[in-house]
């Protein structure tokens, strides 16, 4: 039983690896907290920033798309 936990365990770490995000998307994230922190009374006053964001992940989307089908 200990070795299937630990066997468990491992496979568990092994996807645990972050990968490091993309300079233009964390950017774009990055401008989202900020708005939403400096309007939390206002969050709708954001709408710019979230949409940057979402350009930015239909970018990687799309690049990611482009490259499974090549």
């Amino acid at each position: 039983m200990s070795k299937a936990i630990e066997d468990l365990r491992a496979k568990l770490e092994e996807r645990r690896q972050v990968r490091q995000l993309p300079e233009g998307l964390e950017s774009a994230r990055n401008e989202v907290v900020r708005c939403l922190r400096e309007n939390d009374r206002r969050p709708l006053d954001c709408w710019r920033e979230v949409e940057a964001f979402k350009e930015e992940v239909r970018r990687l989307e799309k690049g990611w798309v482009d490259k499974v089908v090549s």
